[in-house]
């Protein structure tokens, strides 16, 4: 019931933000809003999912949970660093592209910087709970921070329809949202606030195997918006960003998916069987799901454009291309968020060959300088991200059924 709730007002909130802002308003939200992901993004590297494979063998042990988490939390702080000095400049850049003014720039950048360092600990804080199955508490805190967004949203937008308010909006809220999961974890973790030594070179094993890839997938995910940001308009990047607003609707799939699927198949013990039969089973679940969402889209594009306002009433082949892209890429992380899981991850090249590949033939094969095309790219790539993340959980449980 509470996700429910909390995928409406979400939904809600990013419908709202989109009609209120103009054109360049929403171009700037875009970009902002795609580089604070891929921010969070990198400056995991991995760690997360770290947590989770180590975190499921040791979950009831308060002292060694706290070990691992205090560990990791120190990890990703000095990842944030350089993930933040590497960005701000790219994010400038592309502000400047799309004729933003100084101030405006200066002031979209200031305000990321906030949201960014309250991210950090936002997915950590939710392995112990996800870990111990407390997935009421998640939802809960969630819920209380999409209602107050939304409220603050509503009133502030009328009077300040910019993206700097938006950011600064987000960031007090979340902020508030991980200090109450803090108060949540007191007892289900033991914080010493030092690093552990062997966690550390745990996690940095396992971040050092993924973070390459993690990378890679920042970019080549985001290719759409970086593309449109660099060649496209004001026009094309606001109805690209526009038209992502539905994939919030997909969301509470990957909640769903990371709270209860996840957790459950990395505390699978070594049982090559039944590890297959749950991959197979969540696989068959997610096609069939994300088949039915196509189609709804596609029979019921005009009453959902008219969401979105009179600007985007005619981007009815671009929203299915659009939804078939989103759909892509979460079952791509839905099938590679399993296998991280279990510890297990390619070697570093292979995602990145595969990927470099296909968006070669992507680039190649699509125009690119239109907004169809590169929604067509966009969906292109991710099936081919889908197909390598799959197989290769698929070859994991494989190899391991023979030993």
């Amino acid at each position: 019931m509470y996700q429910m709730l909390i995928q409406v007002i979400n939904l809600s909130a990013g419908f709202f933000i989109v009609r209120m802002l103009d054109y360049k308003e929403y171009a700037c939200y875009t970009i902002a809003n795609t580089f604070l992901g891929m921010m969070t993004v990198i400056s995991d590297g991995g760690i997360t999912s770290g947590v989770m494979a180590h975190g499921g063998k040791t979950w009831k042990d308060r002292g060694a949970l706290g070990n691992i988490f205090s560990t990791a939390y120190q990890l990703r702080i000095r990842m944030a660093s350089i993930s933040l000095i590497i960005s701000i400049p790219f994010l400038w850049w592309l502000l400047q592209k799309q004729n933003i003014s100084f101030f405006n720039s200066l002031l979209i950048s200031s305000c990321l910087i906030p949201i960014f360092f309250s991210s950090l600990s936002d997915n950590l804080l939710q392995v112990p709970l996800k870990l111990h199955q407390q997935v009421a508490s998640i939802q809960k805190n969630s819920f209380v921070v999409s209602v107050t967004r939304l409220f603050f949203l509503g009133v502030a937008l009328f009077l300040l329809p910019f993206t700097w308010i938006i950011l600064i909006i987000t960031g007090i809220t979340r902020l508030y949202g991980n200090l109450a999961l803090r108060r949540l974890n007191k007892t289900l973790i033991k914080q010493t606030g030092e690093s552990d030594p062997a966690v550390r070179k745990m996690l940095l094993r396992h971040m050092y195997r993924l973070l390459p890839g993690t990378i890679y997938y920042c970019f080549s995910g985001q290719i759409a918006i970086w593309l449109m940001s660099y060649m496209g308009n004001n026009t094309s990047v606001a109805s690209l960003g526009a038209l992502s607003r539905f994939s919030l609707i997909f969301s509470i799939f990957t909640v769903v998916f990371g709270n209860v699927a996840t957790p459950r198949f990395s505390r699978i013990q070594d049982n090559p069987q039944l590890l297959r039969k749950k991959f197979l089973f969540l696989q068959q679940i997610i096609l069939l799901g994300f088949g039915i969402i196509l189609l709804t889209f596609y029979f019921f594009s005009d009453p959902l454009l008219m969401i979105l306002g009179e600007a985007y009433q005619h981007l009815h082949k671009e929203l299915i291309w659009s939804i078939s892209a989103s759909l892509l890429g979460i079952a791509s992380g839905f099938s590679f968020s399993l296998f991280t899981a279990r510890g297990w991850s390619m070697f570093p090249l292979t995602p990145i060959m595969v990927n470099l590949l296909s968006l070669i033939a992507g680039i190649t094969f699509f125009e690119i300088n239109t907004l169809m095309g590169v929604l067509m790219m966009n969906t292109f790539v991710n099936l081919i991200q889908y197909g390598m993340n799959t197989l290769f959980c698929l070859y994991k449980i494989q190899k391991s059924l023979l030993h």
